[in-house]
């Protein structure tokens, strides 16, 4: 058996389904449960005891919820695709899967993290496990080698690249078994027809239902066909035929025995049973299921990469200049310069005065002053032997001339080159593409040249000394620079210069006929002294020494302005500085084409072409730092035989090794996608960079002037030239720059060889930014935010194709992709959703890797914002026009958006809020689509509420499971939870969309409620005659329907919903709902009207009866009829009636009651149709005591019934308004006449309803002295614009005016009356009416009509109009506008009809006919109106 640990780490479940969590360990049989907690964390171990790896280890997620195991989710993992190791790890997250109902397998967006390890034997050395380890490692990565091969070789198949026989073809069928459709270890058994054939395949998994990996609808997918399948090579029989072996087997027992414990046995039996079996995928770690790498994506990277290699040629250089540089490199290697034999030098001497030939100085002392060489008789001061940098040309020979002995010499170096590198002019002959006899031609001609130029040379010497920079001048208080030319025993010199930094620009000419002569050009400081003097007779040099440059005459070119630096002649000197000068030389018979700087140039390139681009050969790696610092150093640039090749030419033509160097790395810029280029030149700068700061260094510690400014002479000194190199560093930056542009094209995530030339990319351009601000002293450009807008140009170009990818099939170039028919409703934003999660995975996983040193921000970040913000491109907008939201179900919108969602939530909500935002932009897009949403879920809301309130009628309104209300209710308030419940899913951190989400669903409520309630208003009155219980039910559900609404506005969040949403649902609730409670509550007590008239009227038929005191027990005996009604009518709506309800019906039921009564005590106030049900009557005080009783003992039996509870208070506005009314019963007729003129004195303006013209009055008021009486006369003086009536017009018209005189302290009333004139609406009358008020007199009033005068019946009114006693104080003219009768209020109503039902009083009958007339002489519409329109006073 052997030992499987399994160690659960943590889980990542959604937030909506959080709760009690835990975790089941399921192995063969064997499960272990973690503890339940509430944050999925446990950090639990488990081990089993497995005998086989042919099982699966299953990891199960549960939630606890009542008591009861909900399954969230479950991970499976094969056991044979489980490590062998004692250590552990942090562990991988694992996608959970959930079955449906069906069986099949769904993605969920859950994951698990675990980590899972066979035990290795514990007796095993530590060195052995490690090696047991790495050899298992090793054999996995054969496996999957193995893999890799079969995979390329299906999709050979698939692409038609490599073909299949068809006889075997089909004899190929495959066969997918039901633990294919697992957790990613999904397998199809691939079996053949043909006899003992069999062949094992990897397949990818299959998901039942779901989004799966590969992408399911016809696009790009990676499964595999039969043809694919049966072409695999049968590399598993391979590996278990050699572990099945006797001789492994042999092996194998042999190290059990070694062993000598049982772990070991069981760790090496479950490895053969492993072998036996397949390396299968590995899990799905994807947590939204999208798939990977776009098959297309890949092939367009490789031909991306394709197409930049074979940018790469040769370049191309003027024939005649190639053959020239070919004829010179072969005059460089026939007659080497490295194979010249050295000086010979032997202590000498001196007979006579000798000069030194290197420092010019004396060779002092009596014997052995110095050295002399033995071959061409050079003679030095010993010290200065080891500076002479000529080669000896020449031997000694007695026999011989000196010249042809230096003849004899060349012939015999050339001769021996010939013969001994074949291979190098073999490789120059072939790199510049030249043929064996013209290459035999140019040998021979060039040996002819060499032999002629050494025998016979003649030549024009032209040196231009044109500056110098960098001297050594820190002594040196006087300058007086000058520069010496010497060519043989030809000498000249410039002009003094006193200038730090010296320019000349003189051009001196020699004649030289000796081809080992040099030319020794030397700086000289002046001096004009006697000390001077001195040393030039001793030494021959009486100047300070600057330096010195020798080069030999053969070196010289064409005319070339190069920059020398200058030598030191002995060890002591101090030198610093370079010298430019332009040396040419024009040798008879021969025509120089280009200087050697510039041939060198051309040279390296063809021969690096020719090995690295054309032969491809890899390129020849470079130290970063060299061995050797100065002219010395000898950097291999190019392979062996090649770099020899131009050693030779540069050491012949004087081409300085940093120049060489400057060549080398411009033509691995322009050739950087050669291999291991980039690394190289990497290598290279730093290379360079060490040798120009250790020539600074070098030159610094002699001048001690600064770092800074000799980098910068360096460089303006340097034959490369400064601006050049740097053209060239730029280059190689925007070269690198773009290729970061299309990094996901050049590099692909899968290559790993490409993605470590990325690294070194990355790794070029910041050893470029270091050398320009270090060496060159250029400000560096920011290789982070390089990096940066390089990554999102790269990101566009990706997103414009993964977009153009995802586009379906035939679709028209002026429809929107996502808009298209093609395949499912859009299909082109779920494929590129998917896309863009592959693209955001490798840019985290992998190339944020390759970026991390070089960047200051997150990869993975700025891909996932930056995709993101092209995705809102394309989406946004999209469907604010309304034919857009019309081509799919309005579900299929809202499925994308929650897809969308989903994606924000899990890639871009992380992100920081610098790049996407504070608020989530997505939902602002689909807004339109959320309106069409709640629209249609508007209209089927209503389809269900409708179809519900048919059921519930057709049913009788039952009760819905021992509730209040029906099933209507019910069914109509939980299809609006769910509907809520998916609004809530779509909710973001924008507040403001949310608020605005809240406000059309509020306004989607209000309608759906809107139309429940027009319905239960058409059914009620019908409900309320068919019974009832109907009625009740249908106040239960307004009444539910009430409460609902305020639970699913709290659910809704309350006020946080937005003042929008607020303003609807309570303003729909306080207006809406519940005026229509009070309404229907009100209708359904006013269906009690007739039984509540009836009893009332036995009421009073019973207190008509009393005649004197009346007892409580006599009052209630009255009430009984009344009683008996009300508490029938209490009990059958308290058993129909939600008790939360019942106050607001029998509230109602009182207020119909008490308005009975009232009616009862003022028949002529009652209702039209309720004008003849009580009896005209005048009650006498012992009546109204015995009523006020009844009102006592009617309040405390409504407010008394604890089933119902209603509140006294509600009563009591009520009572005291049929207390006033009884009061009125116990007042004579002055005192209500008195109080009705109080009332109308206390009114400042009389109200007009229907204008009926104009009276204009005057009056004068005198009181007398000693009686107190008030005089009063009233002249009436017009009347204007009086109404006609319909009847006979103006032209009918004979009005007057009627003026009478009311006072309080009587019931009679004076009245005077003008002559009636006719024929018109406007008449002047001018009569004078005189009346005395007495003093005690408190109140009194004019009352002022317009009648028509009639010959024939009684006299029409045409208007009235009052004038109150505060008038009548102030003397002067007045206006009165009549009206059609005089306003009342409650009171004055009440005192006008207890007035007129004392038929035995003349007094109150005149004065309720005086007060009583109006135009439509119809007392009952007077009084109902003015009730109607004025309140209580």
């Amino acid at each position: 058996m052997a030992t499987l640990w399994v160690h659960v780490k943590e889980a990542a479940i959604e937030p909506g389904d959080a709760a009690s969590v835990l975790a089941v360990v399921k192995v063969a049989g064997t499960s272990y449960c973690t503890q339940q907690n509430t944050v999925p964390k446990w950090n639990e171990s488990f081990h089993f005891n497995v005998k086989g790896i042919d099982k699966n280890l299953q990891v199960e997620i549960y939630q606890m919820r009542f008591f009861r195991r909900f399954l969230v989710g479950l991970a499976s993992v094969p056991l044979y695709n489980i490590r062998h190791s004692n250590k552990p790890r942090e562990g991988l997250w694992s996608a959970l899967f959930l079955p449906d109902t069906t069986g099949c397998l769904k993605p969920t967006t859950h994951r698990i993290k675990f980590d899972t390890h066979f035990e290795l034997p514990s007796d095993i050395p530590d060195e052995e496990l490690e090696l047991l380890e790495r050899k298992l490692d090793r054999l996995d990565g054969v496996l999957e080698e193995e893999i890799s091969l079969i995979e390329k070789q299906h999709h050979k198949l698939a692409t038609g690249k490599l073909s299949f026989p068809p006889a075997q073809r089909s004899e190929v069928t495959i066969q997918v078994t039901p633990e294919s459709a697992g957790l990613g270890s999904g397998t199809a058994e691939v079996s053949k027809q043909r006899a003992g054939a069999r062949s094992d395949v990897l397949a990818p998994p299959k998901h039942s239902g779901g989004v799966s990996p590969a992408s399911s609808d016809g696009g790009d997918s990676d499964s595999l066909s039969a043809d694919e399948h049966s072409h695999a090579p049968d590399s598993r029989h391979r590996w278990k035929s050699v572990v099945l072996s006797p001789t492994f087997q042999r092996k194998v027992m042999k190290k059990r025995q070694q062993g000598g414990g049982g772990g070991g046995s069981s760790v090496l039996a479950d490895l053969v049973a492993q072998l036996s079996g397949w390396k299968k995928d590995k899990l799905d770690l994807n947590p939204l299921g999208f798939c990977k790498r776009s098959t297309d994506f890949m092939k367009r990277s490789k031909s991306v990469i394709d197409t930049r290699e074979r940018q790469l040629g040769p370049h191309k250089i003027d024939e005649a200049l190639r053959i020239h540089i070919y004829q010179n490199t072969i005059a460089a290697l026939l007659y080497p310069t490295s194979d010249l034999s050295s000086h010979s030098f032997e202590t000498w001497t001196a007979h006579k005065p000798t000069h030194c030939s290197v420092c010019q100085g004396l060779l002092w002392g009596l014997a052995k002053q110095g050295v002399k060489c033995a071959k061409c008789h050079k003679v030095t001061h010993g010290r200065c032997s080891s500076l002479v940098n000529q080669e000896c040309h020449s031997s000694h020979d007695s026999k011989h001339s000196k010249r042809d002995s230096s003849l004899s010499a060349i012939t015999e170096i050339m001769r021996r080159t010939q013969t001994n590198n074949v291979r190098l002019f073999q490789v120059l002959r072939m790199s510049f593409g030249i043929s064996e006899g013209e290459h035999e031609e140019c040998m021979s001609e060039i040996r002819k040249k060499i032999l002629e130029r050494a025998k016979n040379f003649d030549a024009v010497l032209s040196v231009k000394v044109i500056a110098a920079q960098g001297l050594n001048l820190k002594s040196i208080s006087d300058r007086r620079i000058i520069v010496t030319v010497a060519v043989g025993n030809q000498k000249k010199s410039t002009k003094a210069s006193k200038e730090s930094n010296p320019v000349w620009n003189e051009t001196f000419d020699f004649h030289c006929t000796n081809y080992h002569h040099t030319v020794q050009v030397r700086v000289w400081n002046e001096r004009d002294t006697a000390v001077a003097k001195l040393a030039l007779l001793l030494t021959k040099e009486g100047d300070m020494f600057l330096g010195e440059k020798i080069v030999e005459v053969r070196r010289i070119g064409s005319a070339f302005d190069a920059w020398y630096k200058l030598e030191k002649r002995t060890e002591d000197s101090q030198v610093s500085g370079v010298i430019k000068m332009s040396l040419s030389a024009q040798v008879a018979g021969e025509k120089i084409m280009a200087p050697f700087h510039v041939q060198y140039w051309s040279l390296h390139e063809q021969l690096f072409l020719y090995h690295h681009v054309w032969n491809k050969e890899p390129l020849v790696l470079i130290s970063a730092k060299p061995d050797e610092v100065g002219d010395e150093v000898r950097l291999k640039h190019l392979p062996d035989v090649a770099q020899q090749i131009v050693d030779e030419f540069a050491l012949r033509y004087s081409i300085e090794p940093i120049y060489r160097s400057m060549v080398h790395f411009n033509l691995l810029v322009n050739n950087y996608t050669v291999k291991s280029a980039l690394k190289i030149m990497e290598n290279l700068l730093k290379n360079l960079k060490f040798q120009i700061f250790s020539h600074a260094y070098e030159d610094n510690s002699i001048r001690a002037v600064g770092l800074a400014k000799l980098l910068e002479e360096y460089f303006e000194a340097n034959n490369f030239g400064r601006d050049q190199f740097a053209r060239v560093l730029e280059k190689l930056l925007n070269s690198l720059r773009l290729d970061f542009q299309r990094y996901r094209e050049l590099y692909p995530a899968s290559d790993h060889c490409k993605l470590e030339e990325l690294v070194q990319s990355c790794e070029v351009m910041e050893a470029v930014n270091q050398f320009q601000r270090q060496v060159m002293g250029i400000m560096d450009v920011n290789l982070s935010e390089m990096i940066l807008h390089s990554v999102k140009e790269c990101l566009e170009s990706t997103f414009e194709f993964i977009a153009n990818s995802s586009i379906p099939p035939n679709t028209p170039t002026s429809l929107h992709p996502g808009l298209s028919k093609e395949g499912k409703p859009f299909h082109f934003f779920y494929k590129l959703l998917e896309m863009m999660y592959s693209v955001i995975q490798d840019d985290k996983s992998v190339y944020a890797l390759c970026f991390a040193r070089f960047c200051n921000f997150d990869l993975g970040h700025v891909s996932a914002s930056e995709l993101w913000r092209h995705f809102g491109k394309t989406l946004q907008g999209l469907f604010d026009e309304e034919q857009n939201r019309g081509i799919y179900p309005p579900a299929e919108y809202m499925q994308l958006l929650f897809t969308i969602k989903n994606f924000y939530d899990s890639v871009i909500s992380v992100l920081p809020k610098e790049l996407v935002g504070e608020v989530a932009d997505y939902p602002v897009w689909f807004l339109p689509c959320i309106r069409h949403w709640l629209s249609e879920f508007k209209q089927q809301t209503v389809g269900i509420v409708s179809s519900a309130w048919d059921n519930d009628r057709s049913s009788g309104f039952p009760r819905y499971e021992g509730h209040t209300f029906s099933s209507s209710v019910f069914d109509m308030f939980c299809f609006l939870q769910q509907g809520y419940d998916m609004l809530h899913s779509l909710e973001s951190n924008n507040a403001e969309l949310n608020h605005q989400y809240h406000y059309e669903f509020s306004l989607m409520i209000r309608n759906v409620l809107q139309h429940y309630l027009d319905t239960t208003a058409g059914y009620f009155p019908q409900a309320v005659e068919d019974s009832l219980h109907k009625a009740c039910m249908l106040l239960n559900n307004l009444h539910v329907l009430r409460q609902n609404l305020q639970d699913l506005y709290g659910v809704m969040g309350g006020e946080k919903s937005g003042p929008e949403c607020t303003e609807v649902l309570q303003s729909f609730q306080t207006t809406v709902l519940s005026k229509q409670l009070t309404h229907w509550s009100s209708f359904l007590a006013k269906s009690f009207a007739g039984d509540v008239v009836k009893a009332v009227a036995s009421m009073q038929t019973e207190l008509i009866k009393v005649k004197g005191s009346c007892s409580r027990d006599e009052a209630k005996a009255i009430a009984t009829p009344l009683l008996d009604m009300f508490t029938e009518k209490a009990l059958v709506i308290a058993e129909a009636s939600d008790p939360a309800l019942l106050q607001r019906v029998i509230k109602e039921l009182s207020m119909v009651i008490m308005e009975g009564i009232h009616s009862m005590l003022l028949p002529s106030l009652r209702l039209k149709q309720q004008r003849s049900e009580y009896p005209f009557h005048s009650y006498s005080a012992h009546q109204c005591a015995a009523l006020e009783t009844v009102l006592d003992i009617l309040k405390e039996v409504i407010t008394g019934n604890q089933q119902v509870a209603l509140k006294q208070s509600v009563l009591d506005k009520s009572i005291r308004r049929l207390r006033a009314v009884i009061s009125i019963y116990r007042q004579t007729t002055e005192k209500l006449i008195a109080e009705f003129i109080t009332y109308d004195n206390a009114q400042s303006e009389q109200s007009i309803d229907v204008p009926c013209g104009e009276v204009s009055l005057a009056f004068n008021a005198n009181r007398h002295i000693s009686t107190r009486e008030l005089d009063v006369t009233v002249r009436v003086i017009s009347a204007d614009n009086l109404k006609p009536f319909s009847a006979g017009g103006a032209a009918a018209l004979k009005p007057y005016i009627e003026i009478a005189l009311l006072q309080s302290n009587s019931s009679s009333c004076k009245k005077f009356s003008t002559v009636y004139k006719s024929g018109s609406t406007s008449l002047h009358f001018n009569q004078a009416f005189n009346f005395s008020l007495a003093s005690n007199v408190e109140g009194w009033e004019l009352q002022v009509t317009a009648k028509n005068h009639s010959r024939f019946g009684a006299d029409k009114v045409i208007g009235v109009a009052l004038v109150n006693a505060f008038d009548l104080k102030c003397n002067g003219n007045i206006s009165l506008e009549m009206s059609s009768c005089l306003a009342l209020c409650e009171r004055r109503g009440a005192l006008l009809n207890v007035l007129s039902q004392r038929t035995n009083d003349e007094g109150a009958k005149e004065f309720v006919a005086l007060k009583t007339q109006c135009r439509t002489h119809d007392l009952t519409e007077l009084t109902q109106q003015s009730l109607s329109t004025t309140a209580l006073q």
